[in-house]
């Protein structure tokens, strides 16, 4: 009779176990206000960077071109910075990039092109 109940029990522990698995399979969701895809700036402007990264369960890694990013809110994360660009920076064209993942591994890229122009 032991036996059987401890057969029970570690069988109602695996079911448990097997259905408390993770099931996020969405990524993080990157939205960028500014700057805009191809958006044009001078040598010397600021350019705002804006934008949120959103995930439905926890983000693990916010980054920004390749520079993580220190996560306070597990489900926000707010990017507000500015970049300034030296009067000196060669016309052309140039890619912001910015990657997320969340607690699961799902991962996202959002690339932003604009041109620098003299």
């Amino acid at each position: 009779m032991k036996s059987v109940q401890f057969s029970a029990i570690v069988l109602l522990l695996l079911v448990s176990t097997v259905s408390c698995s993770d099931d996020d399979t969405t990524a993080p969701v990157i939205s960028i206000t500014s700057p805009v895809e191809n958006a044009i700036y001078t040598a010397g402007q600021t350019i705002p960077l804006k934008g949120t990264v959103t995930d439905e369960t926890e983000l693990k890694e916010v980054r920004i071109q390749n520079t993580a990013q220190v996560i306070d809110d597990k489900l926000k994360f707010v990017i507000d910075a500015e970049i300034t660009n030296p009067d000196t920076i060669a016309p052309g064209n140039y890619v912001m990039q910015i990657s997320a993942k969340d607690a699961s591994g799902n991962s996202t890229e959002k690339t932003i092109n604009f041109e620098i122009v003299k």
